[in-house]
């Protein structure tokens, strides 16, 4: 329980430093590797265009879910549960279709 109460604030702080306060703007930390992470996000296009944006919030939320059939860590299950709370409080949660920026 204490693991995983580390890895909450560890995921609050990440968020504080690094994920951006509001949606439609940049992170912090902005790497890009054409043609999967654009600024930091992982954003795939598909067309010249459109491309799917997948959000932060349903990659966490999947290491949460695989934490109940495998062994992992409860510091990085605290963690994920952080990071998918935090990505669910954005506006644009849903939206995965975005103006391909490449």
């Amino acid at each position: 329980m204490l693991h995983t109460i580390i890895g909450l604030f560890i995921s609050n702080i990440y968020s504080y430093y690094v994920l951006p306060k509001n949606e439609n703007s940049d992170p912090n930390i902005k790497p890009t590797l054409y043609p999967i992470i654009f600024k930091g996000m992982i954003i795939i296009p598909y067309n010249k265009y459109k491309a799917i944006h997948i959000h932060h919030w349903p990659i966490y939320l999947f290491i949460c879910i695989l934490s109940f059939y495998t062994y992992i860590p409860n510091i990085i299950f605290g963690f994920s549960i952080g990071l998918s709370i935090q990505g669910l409080t954005y506006k644009d949660r849903f939206k995965f279709i975005c103006r391909n920026p490449y």
